[in-house]
């Protein structure tokens, strides 16, 4: 059995790369577990989750992290596959907003201390780093399998990239810059 974890923040596309990963049959999931993992042996409360029958060679189980609190067990990282997947702060911001009912205020923290977040996971394990807008591209899905070593194929699902912009964020624009900055950094470097 090998463990994909998805870390990504809500309003980055992580239920839709979640559900295209799924149309492989060597992929489980069941999207966002809810699940905290403290110590290796949460991976266990994940295949229970997920798996009704017993794992054969070469399948996945994929865990979508959208909360700071879900990982805190570091170790885990050097065995799993890690992906980390970010959006643009307008339509982060305009999705928590509308769809999740977060304050402006509210909406605004809750991205920065999870981009903060995914940095930090970023220098601590070899990751695939993927944006929001990557989703539509087909070469993305090739960079996927390939991180995986997986058998099979992905494709891009179709669907709307449209955003809607949001005035007064220049800061968090900023942020978003300086953080992306740190995560593609980490990607390049080898992992110490």
């Amino acid at each position: 059995m090998r463990v994909i974890f998805l870390f990504t923040h809500l309003g980055a596309g992580g239920s839709l790369l979640c559900k295209t990963l799924a149309e492989n049959p060597r992929i489980a999931t069941i999207g966002h577990s809810g699940l905290s993992y403290q110590h290796p042996l949460h991976l266990n409360l994940l295949l229970s989750k997920v798996i009704t029958g017993k794992p054969y060679p070469g399948f996945y189980l994929l865990d979508k992290l959208i909360h700071n609190y879900e990982f805190s067990c570091y170790e885990l990282l050097k065995d799993s596959f890690n992906l980390i997947l970010i959006r643009e702060p307008a339509g982060t911001i305009n999705h928590l907003v509308k769809e999740h009912g977060y304050s402006l205020r509210s909406a605004k923290s809750y991205y920065l201390f999870r981009l903060r977040r995914l940095s930090e996971i970023s220098r601590k394990c070899r990751v695939l780093f993927l944006e929001y807008p990557d989703l539509a591209k087909q070469e993305t899905y090739g960079e996927i399998k390939k991180y995986l070593k997986i058998k099979g194929e992905f494709y891009a699902p179709l669907w709307n990239n449209s955003e809607v912009k949001i005035e007064g964020i220049a800061e968090l624009n900023r942020k978003f810059e300086k953080y992306k900055k740190f995560i593609a950094q980490a990607f390049q470097l080898p992992v110490s």
